[in-house]
């Protein structure tokens, strides 16, 4: 199956390779930013705990951090909910057909959402449904 892309076409499988390249790039780059003295201190010990999807989560959050809209509690509880969220909410890949890159962007979209009003869990999980909606009707 091909997917066309705006210069040039790439199958499914090359598709998902880049979505894990990324993924795992911005792993890699979020254990290399841990390991820097700032993180080194006991009020980020939770860090060191954190899986790959968790690692990424906090790549991502880490901005918020640093522009004070999370503080270190925030930040960490924000983690682990985003966390927690991906695995409740968003259905099994196999079912949804969103890459991994996919549920983060749906989950992160979500967050964005949320930090600007409150949800039901029911409103929530209807935004999700309808993201997930969106991307299988663009791939």
């Amino acid at each position: 199956m091909m997917i066309q892309t705006d210069s040039s076409q790439k199958t499914l499988s090359e598709e998902g390779d880049f979505s894990e390249q990324e993924f795992q790039g911005v792993v890699a780059e979020g254990l290399k930013r841990m390991s820097e003295p700032e993180f080194q201190a006991e009020s980020w010990n939770w860090i060191r705990e954190l899986d790959e999807d968790g690692i990424f989560i906090f790549s991502y959050l880490l901005l918020d951090y640093r522009n004070q809209t999370l503080t270190l509690k925030k930040f960490e509880e924000t983690v682990y909910t985003l966390s927690m969220l991906m695995h409740k909410m968003l259905p099994p890949a196999s079912k949804s057909g969103l890459s991994k890159i996919e549920e983060f962007q749906v989950i992160f979209t979500l967050y964005e959402k949320l930090k600007n009003r409150e949800m039901s869990w029911e409103a929530c999980e209807a935004f999700v449904s309808s993201l997930i909606s969106d991307f299988q009707g663009s791939n």
